[in-house]
């Protein structure tokens, strides 16, 4: 491979635009932001769709919550939304070694699932729904 020779009287900084290289480098950075791009606009659609959801839960939880247990069950909604991230995080580091990630979703979803369905084995709650 020959090595490259800037032209006479062009800064040597500036050669190295006229190289091939620098050329391919910056053609992939251009289908990077395109690729960039896309993944913005799905990122884009997810923040809309979990926005409406935080809505929606916080208009059931006001309206349905009777006004003088509304402060103790928001404060154990984000007990349970908030403190206890950290210890799923833990329990997730300590068992990703052992399952595949698969049956780690599967399991966490069917856990996720039976506990949205738990307050509808209480009679009260049952009959109001």
């Amino acid at each position: 491979m020959e090595a490259f020779a800037p032209p006479a009287g062009r800064p040597r900084a500036l050669s190295a635009c006229a190289s091939r290289d620098f050329r391919l480098l910056w053609g992939g950075r251009a289908v990077s932001f395109i690729g960039d791009a896309a993944f913005l606009v799905a990122i884009r659609r997810r923040v809309i769709w979990i926005g409406i959801g935080i809505a929606i839960w916080t208009t059931m939880l006001t309206e349905l919550v009777p006004e003088g247990y509304l402060a103790r069950v928001v404060s154990l909604d984000f007990f349970a939304s908030f403190g206890l991230t950290p210890v799923g995080y833990a329990l997730v580091g300590a068992i990703a070694g052992l399952f595949t990630p698969a049956q780690i979703i599967a399991v966490g979803g069917a856990f996720g699932f039976l506990l949205w369905l738990m307050p509808l084995s209480c009679r009260s709650v049952h009959a109001a729904a």
